[in-house]
């Protein structure tokens, strides 16, 4: 399943920083992993990592890189923003997860 930009937004400077990293992994199948996993203080926290597209991902396009998100985590990362300012990326998300 391919969704739009629009279900995740990544902010340019975050997007200018995954670019750069999913080019420094040398391999045109890593993409940028966008989950929510169990712990936490909520009981839920969420996760990024570089990883291949896996059975079942959601794909959005986006520059120059894939994003990937698993059926679950989807629910959660609906209208998130993904955020970078010179610190570890920053999800910025209205919703309570």
């Amino acid at each position: 399943m391919t969704v739009t930009t629009e279900f995740v937004k990544i902010t340019p400077k975050a997007s200018q920083e995954v670019t750069k990293l999913v080019k420094a992994e040398n391999n045109p199948e890593i993409g940028l992993r966008l989950a929510v996993k169990g712990g936490g203080c909520s009981g839920l926290s969420y996760d990024l990592s570089f990883t291949p597209k896996e059975d079942g991902d959601t794909i959005i396009q986006h520059d120059e890189f894939n994003v990937f998100m698993d059926a679950k985590s989807m629910i959660y990362l609906k209208g998130m923003q993904l955020d970078y300012q010179d610190l570890p990326c920053q999800f910025h998300n209205n919703r309570d997860i």
